[in-house]
């Protein structure tokens, strides 16, 4: 069961990366990350999302935004 949602989230990850081959997405994004990310992924998307959960914790600020 593990290997099969890895392998699905390999596949969302290629699906996700043609998609920005295809819209010229992939250019834009490298730019407007710094270089941070470099495709549109599904691990770019969840980290805009997630992003502000960091800092409704108790934790300080130093630690997660570097």
């Amino acid at each position: 069961m593990l290997i099969v949602f890895t392998a699905m989230m390999y596949v969302v990850n290629a699906m996700l990366g043609w998609v920005g081959d295809q819209t010229n997405l992939n250019a834009q994004i490298a730019t407007m990350s710094g270089g941070r990310y470099t495709a549109l992924s599904l691990d770019m998307i969840l980290g805009y999302i997630f992003s502000p959960l960091p800092g409704s914790s108790a934790w300080p600020r130093k630690t997660y935004w570097q």
